[in-house]
């Protein structure tokens, strides 16, 4: 489900680096070319690493592409 709009704007970055265990960048609608912006704005806030999990066999397998 893609959300309309623009996004929310970034919030104040953390205090330190962290990593995030469990996000879903095949929610955000993007397709594998959007990724790095979209690491790009995490790491802007702290978030130096990720793991994206699927919740359907089709989104698990984008997330493995």
């Amino acid at each position: 489900m893609n959300r309309a709009g623009p996004p929310p704007p970034a919030p104040e970055p953390l205090r330190g680096e962290v990593f995030d265990a469990h996000c879903h960048l095949d929610a955000m609608g993007l397709d594998l070319a959007g990724i790095p912006a979209a690491m790009a704005q995490a790491r802007a806030v702290g978030v130096v690493r990720v793991v994206t999990v699927g919740d359907t066999v089709a989104s698990s397998a984008w997330c493995v592409d």
